[in-house]
């Protein structure tokens, strides 16, 4: 498979949170984090708020608050003692204080890091705070002490990759609490809670933390962050008077998300289609039964090592459904890529699991077996998306006869050394796309080859991030649908 692979889920919060600081004395790099990551028991969290000092910030989406008339103070009393009727005082302590920790981190890591810029890229070291856990490197630091970068190579007259290698370190730092963590402890917290809205809301912080690591879309994040505000600012305290006193500029202790489930706003929750596509894999991992197919999996298949991804591989604007079924024996091993419309989800593409994605809507689709005459050149067909029947269709293939594995076929052909122009010992097969198996076609140079492979692709660059993660019963609840019976 030529694609990145989740291959732990384990992610967030207090992470990333913790960690967006700029370190003292250090510049030009992602920046440094603090030793220590959010804990349960960690205090001593300062009562301020940053003020928003990057301009760019602004680029962070998220969404301006200035329609939503936020509650009084007298509103949030009368909420808080209704939402944590019940609960022991030692538990709403520690719920008050965790979500405080976690959205004082998350909130100076946006003011003062761009958090979400950073985020939207899907490739940004940030991420490693949802993906790893232990020493992570973010970038490569250099002390400023006395003079800036520029300077320095200005003074030295060398180049950026000299002043590299001389002055900077790697940009190590510990993320000691992982996603899992925070799940726990937030699941924990939730089976003291009697209010039903506000173990909603819980649930939302676990949702959204689960989304943000397996897709990798800032979005999620972005409102992991507004549920962690209104959920301290305006409910667990009342940060206008607890907090915005100590601060610079209250506007951000003021700003109120509605995004609460205790204050009426729905709760996060997948689409519809997203929920579709979780009834599909849990027919897949319960029953072993591949919808719209007559794929069934014998007893013995391993869902550890079966995947699955959500991205619009075909460009349409909505996310597809791909399915690697790759725990079972080898001829059962398939990759399947669902697409939704109003008549549901239907079969876009079913293959072998070695699928290159282009952005331009071709799929190249590698053999299961190169057991021709091709050498090192491993055969493959090419698949092009049509809108029109929301389907991949096949264009054609490619497969090469390399000198060096064999001068003469067994029907005595000889190795067509007049063809093979640059004289590199492979001529190649294009096979049309209604190819019958036969190889009675005259076959060409490399040239010719590449000619007619770039006809498709049209410099087309791969879809390097499309993020799978393993069939498992936590992974697939994310996405909504119930666990059948």
């Amino acid at each position: 498979m030529k694609y990145f692979r989740k291959y732990v889920l384990s992610i967030l919060l207090c992470f990333i949170l913790t960690g967006c600081g700029q370190q003292a004395g250090f510049s030009e790099s992602v920046s440094a984090v603090p030793e220590s990551n959010f804990t349960e028991s960690q205090t001593g969290v300062p009562e301020t708020v940053m003020q928003q000092t990057d301009a760019d910030a602004e680029t962070a989406e998220i969404k301006s608050a200035s329609d939503n008339v936020r509650p009084s103070k007298e509103e949030v009393l009368a909420m808080r003692e209704k939402t944590l009727d019940g609960m022991p005082e030692t538990e709403i302590s520690r719920l008050r204080e965790n979500i405080k920790v976690a959205n004082l981190q998350m909130e100076s890591a946006y003011l003062n890091d761009n958090l979400f810029k950073k985020l939207s890229d899907k490739e940004s070291p940030y991420w490693q705070y949802f993906d790893c856990k232990g020493d992570i490197q973010l970038g490569w630091w250099y002390h400023q002490a006395i003079y800036p970068k520029d300077v320095i190579m200005k003074a030295e007259n060398i180049t950026e990759e000299e002043f590299a290698e001389t002055y900077t370190e790697p940009g190590i730092v510990t993320n000691s609490f992982d996603a899992a963590d925070f799940i726990d402890l937030i699941s924990e917290m939730k089976s003291f809670v009697k209010n039903e809205a506000l173990a909603a809301d819980l649930q939302q912080l676990m949702d959204l933390t689960r989304m943000a690591q397996t897709t990798h879309e800032m979005q999620y994040a972005n409102e992991l962050y507004k549920v962690l505000h209104d959920l301290d600012y305006f409910l667990l305290r009342y940060g206008i008077e607890d907090v915005g006193q100590y601060t610079a500029d209250a506007g951000t202790v003021g700003t109120y998300y509605g995004v609460l489930a205790v204050y009426g706003a729905e709760p996060f929750s997948a689409e519809e289609q997203t929920k579709v596509f979780g009834k599909i894999l849990w027919d897949a991992y319960c029953f072993g039964k591949i919808e719209g197919t007559d794929h069934e999996v014998p007893d013995t298949y391993g869902q550890e090592s079966t995947y699955f991804a959500l991205y619009d591989v075909d460009g349409d604007g909505q996310e597809e459904l791909l399915l690697n079924w790759t725990g079972t024996s080898m001829a059962d091993t398939v990759e399947y890529i669902w697409g939704y419309g109003d008549n549901g989800t239907h079969v876009e593409l079913c293959e072998f699991p070695a699928l290159t994605c282009y952005d331009n809507g071709v799929i190249e689709a590698e053999w299961s077996h190169n057991q021709g005459l091709a050498g090192e050149f491993w055969p493959y067909f090419l698949y092009r998306y049509n809108a029109e029947t929301d389907q991949y269709e096949i264009c054609g293939g490619a497969d090469a006869w390399d000198k060096s594995v064999a001068k003469t076929k067994e029907q005595g052909e000889v190795f067509p050394d007049d063809i093979d122009a640059d004289q590199d010992g492979v001529v190649y097969y294009l096979l049309p796309a209604d190819w019958d198996g036969n190889y009675d076609m005259e076959p060409v140079d490399g040239a010719k080859y590449r000619t007619w492979r770039e006809s498709f692709l049209e410099g087309a660059s791969k879809l390097d991030d499309i993020w799978f993660w393993d069939l498992k019963e936590e992974n697939i609840a994310i996405l909504g649908a119930e666990k059948p019976d």
